[in-house]
């Protein structure tokens, strides 16, 4: 299928929202959010090559329909298809075959001429292309024409009838389509349409697919707002976006606009109504009746606007206000998302209290019922605010923490003067909310206000906790450690000092900090923890945290304690997400290259925020996510998934989420072998942590940068981007591989440069520790760089010897690109041996892998030294990969263990080994390696 444009043409539209004639200026727009709309309509236009096919796109006005149908119609055009366009306008519905005549119009008159006579005067009459001949036209006789100029085209191209709006076509046209849809049998002819879910006219002849456009993701209204006018908007002020404009894109832009206009105000900040349209407002409403202006205050007031109890005159003069549209179950709708504000803006409080306690009385749930009660409150009430902290605590349950967070907010305003440390934890709750849900900044202001509060000790330790973890996320390192010590130094009380001493090693841990200092505070953690009575779910936190400090610091994965820690985790913890359990478990099964277990962990961690929707908290965990992907050689989807986590990031202004994700980013970017998109993102990385001192993502960006700078040939700029780690690696050893995962590239690279010493000391210590902490892709990697050093020296046999050593020892690989590569050295190694045959087998391997994972340069050297080779030998018919399989097989190997080493599957290694009995005629392994040593011998 053919790649869909990254950008279409689409058509302004009114500013009121209303949709009559639109000009024809084209606006360039990115397709943002539509991914699994758009593959249906690639798979759509493929289709119509090889048979009749009919779409329908529905969706409400503004939703995008037309942005979707001029993809599939630029895709058409690319192909080649013969395009016959309409886009018919509300007025246009009273003249007879306008559409037919719009779809018609390029069309050139010889494709007209093989239609019988009376076919083709009646269309052309039809279409005003000639006077009347004298007799009545009858209209299957034009229909019956235009089916046969279809058909026509058809046998030249294949054709696209592509009708935007379908609920304007003039009747005539819309029978002539029927018509012809119905006849239209073999030809290569599809018909797209798009139209209003409650559109006229509609067709009796059905769609073979319906695609029905839904409001846009806050992601996509995201993405939408940069791509369009290049801001970055805060996750606040998306969601913010997305309540308004219930997601429809057309609102989304119109808004934006607006906003821009006003120098892009806070989420919490009042949002401005420019003066227009507050007059249009006014304009429109001062000619209404009293209850009809009170019904739209009221749907303007409503998270879930609705004038279904009007009666039928009043309900009439809503719909001609121009203001609002009406659904059929009385579902009110904006024609722009700032006239509900502009309503609300000119009432008096007065009247806007009293449209609250009206609503309240309406509301059908805790949340609205709890809003509009406080919004009709002028004085604390303890009645309102016990009604506002259960409707919090509803809004979190269902995954809305930023609604939560306003409710929360408006519970301390309303708690009484006498209750002031009441009235601070619900300040700090709105806090909590707000970070969860992203709005990071504006969290940290209310913290740095609320910690100067006179309030119990455990309270200040607990404020300066979540402002330490916050400026953590922001990216401000020195300041996130210092309230963090504060935070330990304020406790007096074991829990909170827990907590804060769990804040304070986590901090350390993931900042590239002190880890010795940051296994003392979760030791320290873990005994206040376990004093009565027992939180079970710090001290899981806890033990998570010095399982992984532990092996960090070269001890080892404690397996027993990481299970309990797991055993006591409770799902629904609300700690920040870098302390979780089973984020913490996840981190440690990526050091230890158990990449299903991290994955499998993280994707849980993953789901649970999206169900909460605390987007604040997830780009860490698609950081660790996009790792875990990357290294078991899932590359595509380790740059989209870290794509996703520094947008994010982005929204909630987290210079530490963008710098960690990027970093990761830029790694898969390296490994895939894309030099400018590696090159970018390490540098967004390393900016973002010097800036932040978060130097966590700058590392992976320098590790991205060896590899690529390895895979070029830039054997110097390879070193110099890791030198600084190289010298802390030779000062004071090597703990755990994984914490240094550019060593094997950087001793390659010094191999190549001849500084044979240093590359040997270092290849020295990446063994002992891969053999100490039973390491298996760095046990590969380190017998690569040793055979790399063995050929540097001139001893190919002891180069081959450990090489082959160890892949026998190890026959599962987890990271398929260290295995790939070493494959490739193998391949070189054999080449030199001058065996061909077992050359090709380990360059074919190498290539499958490398191919299968993405990694375009490793993957062309191995090509490159494939052609080295020369042509195939074909070895009594045996292919390079049949040939490796008969190498794994002949030494000894299970099925399992050549399934891992080749990597394919098991039952593709018994297909293989069939084969080769069949083409061999031989029937056992024995007669395999007699075979095998037999060929050797010859080819020498």
């Amino acid at each position: 299928m053919h790649a869909v444009p990254a950008f279409v043409r689409v058509r302004r539209r009114a500013l009121d929202g209303s949709e009559g004639r639109r000009d024809d200026t084209p606006v360039i727009r990115p397709v943002v959010g539509r991914d699994e709309p758009l593959a249906m309509l690639g798979s759509f236009v493929e289709e119509v090559s090889t048979r009749p096919r009919t779409l329908l796109v529905e969706g409400d006005p503004g939703i995008g329909k037309t942005t979707v149908w001029q993809v599939a119609v630029d895709l058409a055009v690319e192909r080649g298809y013969r395009v016959l366009a309409a886009r018919p306008a509300e007025s246009e519905t009273g003249l007879g075959y306008a559409g037919l005549a719009d779809l018609l119009a390029d069309i050139d008159d010889a494709w007209f001429a093989g239609l019988p006579e009376p076919q083709r005067q009646a269309l052309d009459t039809a279409l005003l292309r000639s006077e009347p001949a004298g007799r009545d036209l009858t209209p299957r006789t034009i229909f019956t024409g235009f089916g046969g100029v279809l058909r026509a085209l058809g046998r030249a191209s294949p054709v696209l009838v592509a009708v935007d709006d379908r609920q304007w076509l003039d009747p005539s046209s819309v029978r002539a389509l029927d018509f012809v849809a119905r006849r239209i049998v073999d030809e290569p002819v599809g018909m797209l349409f798009t139209a209003r879910p409650d559109g006229v006219r509609a067709f009796t002849a059905p769609a073979d697919s319906l695609l029905r456009l839904g409001p846009l993701s806050p992601d996509a209204v995201h993405q939408l707002a940069r791509a369009h006018s290049g801001v970055s908007l805060s996750r606040a002020q998306v969601l913010r976006m997305h309540r308004m404009t219930e997601g429809n894109p057309f609102f989304v832009l119109q808004l934006l606009e607006v906003l821009i206009a006003a120098g892009l105000p806070e989420a919490h900040e009042q949002w401005p109504v420019p003066e227009d349209m507050r007059d249009l407002v006014t304009a429109r409403m001062a000619p209404l009746p009293g209850p009809v202006r009170s019904a739209l205050l009221a749907a303007a007031a409503s998270a879930r606007p609705t004038v279904s109890w009007l009666d039928a005159d009043a309900m009439s003069a809503v719909k001609g206000s121009g203001i609002v549209t009406i659904a059929g179950d009385g579902r009110v709708r904006f024609a722009h998302p700032l006239f509900a504000s502009a309503i609300y803006r000119n009432a008096t409080p007065a009247e806007r209290r009293a449209v609250h306690a009206a609503l309240a009385d309406r509301a059908d749930n805790i949340e609205e019922r709890a809003r509009h009660e406080a919004l009709a409150c002028e004085e604390p009430d303890e009645r309102v605010v016990e009604l506002l902290d259960r409707a919090a605590a509803s809004a979190v349950g269902r995954g809305a923490p930023d609604l939560a967070a306003e409710l929360a907010e408006q519970a301390g305003l309303l708690t009484p003067p006498d209750r002031p440390l009441a009235a601070w934890w619900r300040r700090f709750g709105s806090v909590d909310f707000r970070s969860r849900a992203g709005d990071l900044h504006t969290a940290r202001e209310a913290l740095l206000e609320l910690v100067k509060v006179d309030v119990p000790a455990h309270q200040r330790s607990t404020g300066l906790r979540l402002l330490g973890e916050i400026c953590y996320r922001l990216g401000s390192v020195e300041e996130a450690l210092r309230f963090l010590k504060e935070a330990c130094a304020a406790a007096d009380d074991p829990a909170s000092l827990a907590k804060a001493e769990m804040s304070y090693a986590l901090a350390a841990f993931y900042s590239f900090g002190d880890y010795a200092e940051a296994g003392a505070a979760v030791a320290r953690a873990i005994a206040l923890a376990e004093q009565p009575p027992v939180d079970s779910g710090l001290l899981s936190r806890a033990l998570a945290s010095s399982t992984v400090t532990d092996l960090l610091l070269g001890g080892g994965l404690d397996q027993n304690r990481l299970h309990q820690a797991l055993e006591l985790e409770d799902p629904d913890e609300t700690a920040a997400v870098e302390g979780r359990t089973s984020v913490l478990a996840a981190v440690a099964y990526l050091h230890v290259e158990q990449f299903d277990q991290a994955r499998s962990h993280l994707e849980r961690v993953r789901d649970h925020l999206l169900d909460r929707g605390e987007d604040g908290d997830l780009p860490l965990v698609l950081a660790e996510l996009a790792r875990a992907e990357c290294f078991a050689g899932n590359l595509d989807r380790a740059a989209a998934t870290a794509q996703r986590g520094c947008e994010l990031a982005e929204q909630a202004g987290s210079t530490s989420g963008v710098a960690h994700n990027r970093g990761v980013q830029a790694l898969a970017y390296a490994h895939q072998g894309q030099v400018d998109e590696t090159r970018m993102a390490a540098a967004e990385a390393i900016d973002a942590g010097r800036r932040s001192g978060w130097v966590i993502g700058a590392f992976f960006a320098a590790c991205a940068l060896c590899h690529l700078e390895l895979m070029l040939g830039n054997n110097e700029a390879a070193i110099a981007t890791v030198a600084q780690s190289l010298e802390l690696v030779e000062a004071s050893g090597l703990v755990e591989p994984a914490r240094r995962p550019y060593l094997p590239d950087a001793i390659e690279a010094m191999a190549r440069l001849g500084d044979l010493d240093r590359a040997g000391r270092l290849t020295i210590m990446l063994t002992e520790c891969a053999q100490s902490a039973g390491r298996p892709s760095w046990l590969v990697a380190a017998a690569r760089c040793a055979a790399i050093l063995d050929v540097a020296r001139g001893d190919i046999d002891t180069a081959r010897r450990g090489l082959d050593s160890v892949l026998a020892q190890v026959p599962d690989v987890p990271m398929p690109l260290e295995l790939a590569r070493t494959l490739i050295v193998k391949g070189q190694l054999e080449r030199r041996r001058k065996h061909r045959n077992e050359s090709r087998a380990s360059l074919a391997v190498a290539l499958q892998i490398c191919e299968a994972t993405g990694a375009r340069l490793w993957a062309q050297q191995a090509r490159d030294e494939l052609a080295r080779l020369g042509p195939s030998s074909d070895v009594d018919g045996l292919t390079a990969s049949e040939l490796r399989v008969a190498l794994l097989a002949a030494s000894g190997k299970a099925n399992r263990e050549i399934a891992a080493a080749a990597f394919i599957s098991q039952k593709t290694v018994e297909a293989n080994i069939s084969r080769i009995y069949r083409k061999l005629g031989i029937h056992s392994r024995a007669e395999l390696g007699a075979w095998l040593a037999a060929r050797e011998q010859a080819t020498r």
